[in-house]
């Protein structure tokens, strides 16, 4: 159990680094869909 405050951040900052870009890529493929669909209107 004194391994937990090491691993705590470290989980922490590796749950970020997938989570960021993942909604990097959403927002993006979401303004290209929007951007496209307007198009096509």
């Amino acid at each position: 159990m004194r391994l937990f405050p090491v691993l705590g951040p470290v989980l922490l900052s590796r749950g970020f680094i997938i989570l960021v870009p993942g909604y990097g890529y959403t927002l993006c493929c979401t303004s290209l869909w929007i951007r496209a669909s307007a198009k096509c209107l």
